[in-house]
């Protein structure tokens, strides 16, 4: 053999004389069983034909020896010693080809030769960011990195097709293509080869269809690219689109319709809005056209789908769309923002007679409500007059406008009167029907393995979801089954109910402790007011209309400290799924004169608009005080007045309960417990001996507990104890055997003893006697 030498004069590489390949002198002794040596070995380390073939891969971080490269550049590079080098017949900064025989749809990859001192003959390596995120996965597979002899043409356009039926929405295109290229920007492209991507946390296949290239050498050769041998790269002037274009409208010729939108639990309201539109837009009424309805605001929560609706009905109509966004209409330039605007209007006018929708995305920001600059009340202006002038010209007889806000209450008045947009149209928080529509429509697309009662289930859970919730919550879904690489399940759709949220509760949303009624000793009949309070009505709605009555509408619970009180409404919290809003008394007060006030009025809209949901006051007798006991008009009284108004005023409190708690019922206020308002009131008081047997039945089922100590004798020395008390003397003893040895395995009687003569009883009969008082007093009444 003839030995192919470094710089140092030491054999690293060998040449077999009989099979031509270069081995390490490692391995000299051992190459006799294979050789003649197949490419297709994976037993070694080999050079063969100018490729090294190699299981050796790692990641180093950056090289000393890099100098003024980009993360972007070193991440192209690939470190491969010397003496491999000179075996293959590189030179530094040669383009290499790296291929992966055993990993089946991987295409080559692109990389530059670096040369650097390695700790093995046969290794490659990759900085550590590129080799975790590309390589790590494939550190038992054989890489061939090879010379590249043939030409690699630059990619003009390149058209690809989507595989097994995946769509990309119309609104998604734009970013799937950029990610397209960012990440086939190393790959080698051919006509026909099959690449896998995740987007939006689906798996998509694509398949290259086509490959364009202007290239000058091409042209000379006149080369065939149809048998898709021919090699391309991706430059920054490569242009990428889908075969065939989602963009495309696809119109269902029956109905004429968008098939491309989808929209769930709108039916009827797009029906009606259609209704109004194909007026103008079809021309029907040629005579008084002037006093048809020209534009239509819609507004609601956000995430509930106002734009979408508007681009639904905008695109499903088949005409010229023309957008508005009005973060692009104002401009540092005066009068600038008014020429920008009346632009749009003007495109819409040169195509007459052909109908257009003008479609205006939170119009607010055009046209509010409070003018604050002159720049905004000249936008203003100009938008009121051209809607003024909509109905008389005679090139806008065909121009129906669509406008969109979060807040019609922060618009313009001016706006909404006769002429302008003057059908106003609520898009409200969904209904469960409406929810199950949306998730049924949103999985029509998606593998799953969801039965129809399943999907029913989750509509029912997703209290105040709007539809930007819902699809977040089937993202996050999809998501975790991708990393499966199978179907959507019921147990993605509950995982993802874990992490999502209604929109509007992510400001007051309340990390309520995992604790169960079955985690509650005793208060049997508390939580069934609890339970026909709340539960019932979202169950069996139709039993109260049938008796002629309302659900309860507020529960109150008072009794000693330590008696359960805020522990069963956490417990309340987790077993109803509901939205779940929990303020303190000290927490409403604020030092500006109006903000108290404010801050109730907000907590009642916020509830409202999750509804159903739970409001919890713990500590309510520091909100909700008797007036009277201080002199003049205090913070305290008008805060307890607008509170009486949310509970039971003019603006109805639907599907809304009120949950409040309390040591000093005396001194709440009456109105506040009328009925009506807080109509369940409720003692609880300190347990009974059932009630304690279950409470230390729980608390000591978690705690390595002697046999022989007896449980019964425990409920019998701790009557008077409040249920926190009960607790204090489990703690205490278990605290007592620690303290004895460290290594203690159980708790015995002796532990309890000491624990029970330092926990003692500490509800005063004095409290009990203005409990006792309290109930004959009021609740006799």
């Amino acid at each position: 053999m003839s030995a192919k030498k470094s710089k140092n004069d030491t054999v690293i590489w060998q040449k077999c004389e009989k099979c031509g390949v270069f081995i390490t002198s490692k391995q000299t002794a051992s190459h006799s069983k294979y050789c003649p040596i197949s490419p297709n070995s994976r037993d070694y380390c080999f050079i063969w034909d100018k490729s090294l073939y190699t299981n050796d891969v790692k990641g180093i971080p950056v090289p000393d020896t890099i100098i003024g490269m980009t993360s972007e550049q070193i991440a192209q590079l690939i470190f491969v010693g010397y003496s491999a080098i000179n075996a293959c017949g590189w030179c530094a900064g040669d383009e290499v080809m790296i291929t992966l025989p055993d990993v089946q749809d991987l295409p080559s990859i692109i990389r530059r030769v670096f040369p650097q001192s390695v700790d093995s003959f046969s290794a490659v390596q990759f900085v550590e960011s590129e080799f975790d995120k590309n390589w790590k996965q494939y550190q038992d597979k054989q890489l061939v990195i090879s010379a590249i002899t043939s030409d690699i043409l630059p990619a003009e356009r390149i058209q690809v097709k989507l595989l097994h039926g995946r769509q990309i929405k119309e609104e998604h295109v734009k970013d799937f293509m950029k990610y397209l290229k960012t990440s086939l920007a190393t790959w080698l492209i051919r006509k026909g080869s099959e690449h896998s991507f995740k987007f939006f946390g689906r798996k998509y296949m694509l398949k290259i269809d086509s490959v364009t290239t202007k290239d000058f050498l091409h042209l000379m050769k006149n080369l065939d690219l149809s048998d898709g041998n021919s090699l391309f790269r991706i430059t920054e002037s490569t242009e990428f689109s889908l075969n065939p274009d989602p963009t495309e409208v696809q119109r269902d010729p029956a109905k004429g319709q968008n098939t491309e939108y989808i929209i769930g639990g709108m039916d009827k309201l797009i029906a009606e809005v259609r209704d109004l539109m194909n007026i103008v837009l079809e021309g029907k009424v040629s005579e008084n056209l002037h006093r048809s309805t020209r534009g239509i605001l819609f507004h609601g929560p956000a995430g509930c789908g106002k734009t979408l609706l508007c681009n639904h009905l905008a695109g499903s109509s088949g005409v010229k769309v023309i957008p508005i966004n009005p973060h692009r209409i104002f401009s540092k330039y005066l009068g600038e923002a008014e020429v920008t605007l009346s632009k749009h209007f003007q495109d819409a006018y040169r195509n007459d007679p052909h109908p257009t929708v003008i479609v205006i995305d939170d119009i607010h920001l055009i046209c509010p409500r409070s003018e604050a600059t002159d720049a905004i009340r000249r936008v203003s202006a100009t938008l009121l007059r051209i809607l003024d002038e909509l109905p008389f010209r005679k090139d806008s007889q065909r121009i129906f406008v669509l406008a969109a806000t979060t807040d019609v209450e922060r618009t313009n008045p001016a706006l909404r009167r006769s002429g302008r947009l003057d059908c106003t149209m609520e898009i409200p928080v969904p209904t469960p029907a409406q929810r199950e529509d949306i998730l049924r429509k949103m999985f029509e697309n998606i593998p799953n393995a969801l039965t129809d009662e399943e999907i029913g289930k989750f509509s029912q859970v997703t209290h105040a979801f709007v539809g930007a919730d819902l699809s977040s919550l089937v993202g996050k879904a999809i998501g975790r089954a991708s990393q499966r690489d199978s179907p959507v399940t019921a147990s993605d759709v509950n995982w993802a109910l874990t992490s999502v949220t209604p929109s509007a509760m992510k400001e007051v949303q309340v990390e309520v402790p995992n604790v169960l009624w079955a985690d509650i000793g005793g208060q049997h009949e508390l939580k069934l007011k609890l339970k026909q309070a709340i539960e019932w009505p979202l169950t069996n709605p139709e039993v109260f209309p049938r008796f002629g009555i309302d659900p309860p509408r507020g529960v109150l619970m008072y009794g000693p400290p330590g008696c359960s009180k805020t522990m069963i409404a956490k417990a309340l919290a987790t077993e109803s799924h509901l939205n779940f809003l929990t303020i303190k008394g000290p927490d409403i007060f604020s030092m500006w004169v109006g903000e108290s006030e404010r801050a109730v009025r907000e907590l009642f809209r916020k509830a409202r608009s999750v509804a159903p949901s739970i409001v919890f006051f713990d500590e309510i007798d520091a909100i909700g005080g008797e007036r009277g006991s201080e002199s003049g008009s205090s913070v305290k009284e008008r805060v307890l007045a607008q509170l009486l108004t949310e509970m039971d005023g003019v603006t109805t409190l639907d599907n809304v309960t009120i949950v409040a708690a309390t040591n000093r019922p005396d001194l709440i206020d009456r109105a506040l417990l009328r009925p009506g308002r807080i109509d369940r009131i409720i003692y609880v008081g300190l347990p009974d001996r059932q009630t304690r047997q279950e409470i230390f039945h729980i608390k000591l089922r978690k705690m390595p507990v002697n046999e022989q100590v007896d449980v019964e004798k425990l409920v019998n020395l701790t009557e008077n104890y409040s249920g926190a008390e009960i607790q204090a003397v489990c703690r205490e003893a278990a605290l007592c055997a620690l303290e004895e040895s460290l290594n203690a395995t159980d708790i015995h009687w002796r532990h309890f003893e000491h624990a029970l003569g330092v926990i003692r009883p500490r509800t005063s009969s004095a409290l009990l006697e203005i409990y006792d008082a309290y109930e004959k007093d009021f609740l006799a009444q």
